[in-house]
């Protein structure tokens, strides 16, 4: 998933030795249960996605909709239990139909398991997109 480059790259690197040698795709990322949620979205959106397929198929409704880019991680702070992180970073989203774009920062819960994401929840500031469409 081309469009999401950035953000696996951005995962991979700040999640280190907490996920499988070579994983280097935004899917790969993920147990089959995995769960991505984003917690601050449009009324009447799903905010939650929960297993691989489901994950997959959102995002494929992403690709020439949303490109991310230029992302760098601030912090990353891990917690007692040793599976999940608190990441804090931020990049740039292209809105590729309306020719825009934004700087949106990021503040996510990763908890990790078997060397794969078990829970990813993604929290950003809903205005900035209303704001650059």
């Amino acid at each position: 998933m081309p469009h999401l480059d950035a953000v696996a790259d951005l995962l991979i690197a700040a999640l280190g030795d907490r996920l499988a040698p070579g994983v280097s795709d935004y899917m790969d990322l993920f147990r089959e249960d995995g769960v991505l949620e984003t917690p601050y979205v449009s009324e009447g959106s799903p905010a939650r996605w929960e297993g691989r397929p489901a994950i997959a198929a959102f995002l494929q409704t992403l690709r020439g909709v949303v490109r991310l880019a230029d992302f760098h991680l601030i912090d990353v702070y891990p917690a007692a239990d040793g599976a999940t992180v608190v990441l804090e970073y931020e990049g740039t989203v292209h809105l590729e139909q309306q020719g825009q774009k934004f700087r949106q920062r990021y503040i996510s819960i990763v908890r990790t398991d078997h060397a794969r994401i078990t829970l990813w929840r993604e929290y950003t500031n809903p205005l900035a997109a209303k704001t650059a469409a």
